[in-house]
């Protein structure tokens, strides 16, 4: 499993935000390093070195557990 980036803060629309290496594909599922899955890649934005990746997180998750951690 590769690792997409730290999640850095949550957008006003409740999306999760990190920094990646690289540029996932919208739609990819996201999971955390438990293999807990959070949900899918919803955006790709930025520089394409180091783009952003927004993440809608399934309902029920504690996002503010997650900020800080990495996501793959």
């Amino acid at each position: 499993m590769k690792r997409l980036g730290k999640v850095s803060h949550i957008s006003s629309h409740k999306m999760l935000i990190l920094r990646s290496e690289f540029a996932p594909r919208i739609g990819d599922t996201v999971f955390t390093k438990s293999l807990t899955k959070i949900w899918k890649v919803s955006d790709v934005f930025g520089p394409v070195s180091k783009p952003y990746v927004a993440i809608r997180p399934k309902e029920g998750l504690n996002l503010s557990e997650l900020i800080g951690q990495f996501l793959y």
